[in-house]
């Protein structure tokens, strides 16, 4: 057992490094080619952004090997210590041995909003929110998850309050 989690980590950290690694190229090489040489640090983010934008589904390592998920069929994502719990459509969930900014980084803004620490939601899969000191928010799957204070001002505006 032991030698198959050290497997299935080596091969979770392998599987993200190579899938970090194309995407440092890609946007590498679009700076380093694009006809204007003038970049401010804005077109590069742009262009970052862009790229992030670009992706339909995801990898995530399993233990029989990569599970490839469409980016729409996430419903949300749970932060559990060095973990992130993928919430699917279909009542399908995943645990990847990776932290939930790593998966904030790759997943497009205009679909997923990060609403506490703990949580990152696809907005399309909203039903209800929840008045509150912070509020929470009700998933099409019935989860109702909490928005942080912090975090209340950034979720309203982003669904269109």
């Amino acid at each position: 057992n032991r030698l198959i989690a050290m497997t299935v980590i080596l091969l979770t950290k392998t599987c993200f490094f190579i899938n970090d690694f194309f995407y440092f190229i890609i946007v590498s090489y679009k700076m380093l080619f694009l006809p204007n040489r003038n970049h401010s640090k804005k077109v590069a983010s742009e262009n970052m952004v862009n790229e992030k934008m670009k992706f339909k589904r995801i990898a995530i390592p399993t233990t029989q090997g990569l599970q490839f998920i469409k980016i729409e069929e996430i419903i949300y994502l749970e932060a559990s210590v060095n973990y992130t719990k993928f919430y699917l459509s279909h009542n399908l969930k995943y645990t990847v041995s990776k932290t939930l900014k790593d998966f904030e980084d790759m997943l497009p803004d205009d679909t997923f909003l990060r609403i506490h620490n703990s949580y990152i939601i696809n907005k399309s899969f909203v039903e209800k929110y929840v008045r509150g000191e912070g509020g929470q928010v009700i998933l099409s799957n019935g989860a109702m998850l909490d928005v942080s204070k912090r975090k209340k001002a950034g979720f309203l505006k982003a669904i269109g309050y």
